[in-house]
């Protein structure tokens, strides 16, 4: 099984090997761009131009898999954690989440997909359990389906992007998910999103319009020092993502430890550098495959360099070690 993550402006795929993920080793990994509008804020506009992107994706990774695990992207994702009766059936535990989602939706029910699943004991409560719920667009699920089974693919996972991520973080981390608390920044071409996590968990996110389409636009057309242009954007961002972890600790009262940047304007040169200073908090550009060994087919440099943006993909693929 592949993760496949159909993003706003490139699909990316990962596919590892192995039976176990402590020992899972990279088998597969491949970008392809999207054309401009293919994808836009409301999902995907033409379905034939992703349909035919998937395509060429799968074709260049060489990939024989023939699952997925999908991405929905978590600005068409609505989640909340709740404390339920630990002794609840799970029956007792599916009406709970559906009445708890009806109340988030400004859609009808019958236009949306629902899931749960217990993420662990609530703190100081011993008698109870955490449920995240989940609920996103049916569209937004079926159109990913339908590209998939364009290319004769079956998807059996569909997971929200931000988490998707931070399974494939928590991984590589150096202490236990447990005990660990960070915040994740998805650095994309169109905007970004930053994700508070906790104890192995997403807790609390922020949707930032601080994408780098603009930059690239100005760095195209501007023919004096392109530095100056540079710096203006990693300062904004910066000032942005500071703002936007402040309120998440507010919101949760969890102080992450550090700061990994995901996204393919996660290696922007200088960014890294601008977020620690504007944060004074550890920053990282992420490395999911750490400590994987791809195979002589695929360049150890271009793994390394696709390596941030591919974060949700390979988040996807470690599905696979679930089953």
């Amino acid at each position: 099984m592949a993760g496949l993550d159909i993003g706003r402006s490139e699909v990316r795929m990962v596919e590892f090997s192995g039976s176990r993920i402590q020992t899972a080793q990279l088998a597969c990994c491949a970008r392809e761009a999207l054309p401009d509008g293919a994808i836009g804020d409301e999902g995907i506009g033409n379905l034939r131009q992703v349909m035919e992107a998937v395509s060429r994706l799968w074709g260049k990774s060489g990939s024989q898999a023939r699952q997925v695990a999908i991405a929905i992207p978590s600005s068409r994702a609505l989640t909340q954690i709740v404390a339920i009766p630990a002794h609840s059936s799970q029956a007792q535990r599916a009406a709970l989440a559906e009445r708890h989602a009806e109340s988030l939706l400004p859609y009808p029910p019958a236009q949306a997909l629902l899931d749960f699943r217990i993420i662990g004991p609530t703190h100081n409560a011993p008698d109870q359990l955490d449920m995240l719920i989940a609920a996103v667009r049916r569209d937004d699920v079926e159109d990913r389906i339908a590209v998939a089974e364009s290319l004769g693919l079956q998807t059996v996972v569909a997971d929200i992007e931000s988490h998707a991520a931070a399974a494939a973080l928590n991984r590589t981390l150096p202490a236990a998910p447990a005990s660990s608390v960070f915040a994740m920044a998805n650095l994309e071409t169109h905007g970004a999103l930053l994700s508070l996590c906790c104890a192995g968990r997403v807790v609390g996110e922020r949707q930032l319009d601080i994408g780098h389409r603009q930059l690239q636009h100005d760095l195209q057309q501007y023919d004096g020092d392109q530095s100056d242009v540079l710096a203006g954007y990693l300062a904004q961002a910066a000032a942005h993502l500071a703002g936007a972890l402040q309120t998440l600790q507010q919101q949760t009262s969890c102080v992450p430890t550090h700061i990994v940047l995901t996204g393919a304007g996660a290696t922007i040169s200088g960014m890294e550098e601008a977020v620690h200073k504007r944060t004074t908090i550890s920053t990282a550009v992420a490395t999911p495959f750490a400590g994987m060994v791809p195979p002589p087919a695929i360049d150890r440099a271009q793994i390394a360099m696709d390596g941030p943006a591919c974060a949700t993909a390979c988040g996807l693929a470690l599905r696979r070690f679930d089953r």
